[in-house]
């Protein structure tokens, strides 16, 4: 069986490490999504149905070249929107971490502008970023029940 992971890293922009010179960067917090648990949310039951039902679509023996073809577009459609529902909410996810990285950032380019120390904005800045990533580890638990019930909505 495939493992599936979801988590939050956290990498910085380079000059997020230079302070002296570029003063304090944009650090970057994204979401993980490992592809076995894309694959699990998005198509482990729903392509077997996919394909169960394109086979059903050839074997019409009644059934023209364009029948067939237009069958197959209709089985191949629950696929198709499981993905889009995956990938909506993880962009959504994203976003929400993103701006709340960008408030962090733009806090501490105002500190420094106003003339706060560089340990102490860089300090806070840090403090601020671990919060975003905290608050949204425990968003992830919600976002997948979420994704869970629109699918199982799309399988009925």
């Amino acid at each position: 069986m495939a493992s599936c992971s979801v988590g939050l890293a956290a990498r910085s922009h380079p000059a997020y490490h230079d302070w002296e010179q570029n003063g304090p960067g944009e650090p970057v917090v994204f979401l993980n999504v490992s592809s076995e648990c894309v694959l699990l949310l998005t198509s482990s039951f729903l392509q077997g149905i996919m394909f169960r039902c394109s086979a059903a679509c050839c074997e019409n023996p009644k059934a023209s070249m364009q029948q067939v073809h237009q069958c197959i577009e209709r089985c191949h459609t629950p696929l198709a929107q499981a993905q889009a529902v995956v990938t909506q909410e993880l962009e959504r996810f994203q976003d929400r971490l993103s701006r709340c990285t960008m408030y962090c950032n733009d806090k501490a380019k105002d500190s420094m502008d106003s003339g706060s120390k560089e340990q102490q904005v860089k300090a806070h800045l840090e403090s601020c970023v671990t919060k975003c990533v905290d608050d949204h580890v425990q968003l992830i638990p919600s976002m997948t029940k979420k994704m869970k019930e629109t699918l199982a909505a799309i399988d009925q």
